[in-house]
């Protein structure tokens, strides 16, 4: 112990002085604690508990933010599914209603054939009546001349009489 306090006396060390500076030391913490110590701490306190507060604060507005989010995505996903089941639907009606105008205009088409069909059969058969009336005339007019240059008039008469009755 001799040695030590040789050695710190020798640094200029006092005993002392240095038992009076701990009390001092001790004396001023007990006055600063309830001065500056107390309300520093309160203070740091309530700004960890205010920090905290509003770091679960965020984390509680993140996670309603991310609810809505996944909310408004799937809404988005139900509107994309409505809105390509609208254009499917539309497509379907458009093409069931071109596939019936088609048909219409087909049926209009085959029933204006069937009518020149008919029309064009009726033309040919009355033009062949016709036809026929004419080459009737004609062989009678023809028949007639020749008769009158090659046979004697009653023969002539009675052959014209003869190919009338044989004709229609």
């Amino acid at each position: 112990m001799e040695i030590i306090r040789s050695v710190l006396g020798s640094l200029g060390f006092d005993p002392v002085v240095f038992g009076s500076q701990v009390i001092l030391f001790y004396l001023m913490h007990l006055l600063l604690k309830p001065i500056l110590y107390r309300p520093l701490e309160s203070s740091r306190n309530q700004r960890d508990a205010l920090t905290m507060g509003k770091v679960e604060e965020a984390e509680q507005i993140n996670r309603r933010a991310q609810v809505l989010k996944e909310n408004y995505e799937e809404e988005i996903r139900l509107a994309r599914l409505a809105a390509q089941a609208t254009v499917a639907k539309a497509r379907a009606e458009a093409e069931a209603d071109r596939a019936r105008r088609l048909a219409a205009a087909n049926e209009e088409a085959q029933a204006m054939l069937s009518s020149a069909r008919e029309e064009i059969h009726r033309q040919r058969l009355q033009a062949e009546a016709e036809l026929d009336r004419e080459v009737e005339g004609l062989s009678m007019s023809v028949a007639s001349r020749l008769l009158k240059t090659m046979a004697s008039p009653p023969q002539s008469q009675r052959v014209l009489e003869r190919l009338r009755e044989v004709a229609p």
